[in-house]
C-alpha cells in the first residue's frame, strides 16, 4: 500500500512538475519557486469544487504572499505606475481591473470547470486525491497552449480601452509575462 501511495505521489509531482516547466517556458517565470503555491492554492480549490468566481477570490485574497520578497518592491512599484497611467488616461484602476477581470474568466473559467468536473466524476468514481490532482494537472497541461494565452491578450484587448491596456502591458504585462511569444500590440478587433 506504501508503495503505490509512494508511486501515486511521485506521479503527481511529475504531473505537477511537467505543467509547471510548460508554464515557466510559454507564460511566466514571474513568481519564480512561489508558482509552486499558486498551483496548489487552484489544485487544492478544485479539490474542493469551488466555482471559478470563489477560487479567483482566494488567489486575488492569496497573492502578495505569492510575490517573492526580492520582487515584493518592484511588484508594487507596477501597482503604483499601472493606477497613475489609468488615471492620467482617464481611466481608474476598478474600471480597468474589471475589463481584465471579464476578460480572463472568458478564457480561464471554461477550463477550470473541465477540471473541476473530471475531479467531481473522478471522486464520484472513488479515486483518491492525488490521482483527481494528478488528472487535473494533465489536463491543465494540455489546455495551456501559446494559441490559449495569446487568446487571453486579445480578450483583453477588447474589454479594455486601448489606454488601459496599454498601461497594463507597459506597467505590468511586460514585466510579468513572456510578451515575446505574443502579440502584444493593441487591436480591438482581434479579441
Amino acid at each position: 500500500r506504501r508503495l503505490i501511495l509512494s508511486l501515486m505521489i511521485g506521479l503527481v509531482s511529475t504531473q505537477q512538475a511537467a505543467f509547471q516547466t510548460k508554464f515557466e517556458n510559454i507564460f511566466s517565470t514571474y513568481l519564480g519557486s512561489n508558482i509552486v503555491k499558486v498551483f496548489n492554492l487552484v489544485a487544492g480549490d478544485v479539490l474542493k469544487f469551488l466555482p471559478y468566481p470563489n477560487m479567483t477570490s482566494h488567489l486575488e485574497s492569496e497573492l502578495i504572499g505569492f510575490v517573492p520578497p526580492s520582487k515584493y518592491l518592484g511588484a508594487m512599484g507596477m501597482l503604483r505606475g499601472y493606477n497613475n497611467c489609468v488615471q492620467k488616461a482617464g481611466s481608474d484602476i476598478g474600471k480597468a481591473a474589471a475589463g481584465f477581470g471579464t476578460a480572463m474568466s472568458q478564457k480561464a473559467q471554461p477550463n477550470y470547470k473541465k477540471i473541476v468536473d473530471k475531479a467531481k466524476t473522478m471522486k464520484a468514481n472513488g479515486k483518491t486525491k492525488e490521482e483527481i490532482r494528478n488528472e487535473g494537472f494533465k489536463i491543465a497541461y494540455s489546455l495551456l497552449t501559446k494559441t490559449f494565452v495569446q487568446s487571453m491578450i486579445n480578450s483583453c484587448m477588447t474589454k479594455m480601452t486601448k489606454a488601459e491596456f496599454e498601461c497594463l502591458h507597459n506597467d505590468i504585462v511586460k514585466n510579468v509575462l513572456k510578451t515575446t511569444l505574443y502579440n502584444t500590440t493593441y487591436n480591438a478587433a482581434i479579441g
